[in-house]
């Protein structure tokens, strides 16, 4: 009989690599060998809610993400921040901690529905910018491309 189709091909983040470019080029080797097969199925990488890294992610063919940093953490649009910093840097410290982490959380369903926009309009111009990284992370997003695609290949 023949095999079901898989509908989801799903990786923990740390279990496909150590660094961020060895995880991206298994994932981009992945992505070109369901295109060779005829598969379309999403590519979910699990572990990975960092706004940066989800960007380079999708650039390597991933497509999904999912992770707990968003509850531990504070999702600004270029990163993540420990909760107690944040709470400290916005003089959050004299308010009752569950509240104040409460109030971040919210702001982090904003960050993510924010980022998610801008992947997709990346996914459907391939233009950087659409990406809304700052000068110096685009220089780096671009060298980072150049290193997974074992060149100097442009990415606009």
């Amino acid at each position: 009989p023949a095999a079901a189709p898989v509908a989801v091909y799903g990786f923990a983040a740390a279990a496909i690599g150590r660094a961020m470019l060895e995880r991206a080029r298994k994932l981009r080797g992945i992505r070109e060998a369901r295109g060779r097969s005829g598969g379309e199925s999403p590519v979910h990488v699990g572990g990975c809610v960092d706004p940066l890294a989800i960007r380079c992610y999708l650039a390597a063919g991933a497509d999904v993400f999912d992770g707990l940093q968003w509850l531990r953490s504070v999702v600004v649009d270029d990163g993540l921040f420990r909760m107690s910093s944040r709470v400290f840097r916005e003089n959050l410290w004299a308010k009752d901690e569950t509240l104040a982490e409460a109030h971040l959380r919210i702001r982090n369903l904003e960050a993510i529905a924010r980022l998610q926009h801008r992947l997709e309009d990346f996914a459907r111009t391939a233009d950087i910018g659409a990406l809304g990284l700052n000068a110096a992370d685009g220089t780096i997003f671009q060298d980072f491309i150049r290193r997974l695609d074992g060149g100097d290949a442009d990415v606009r």
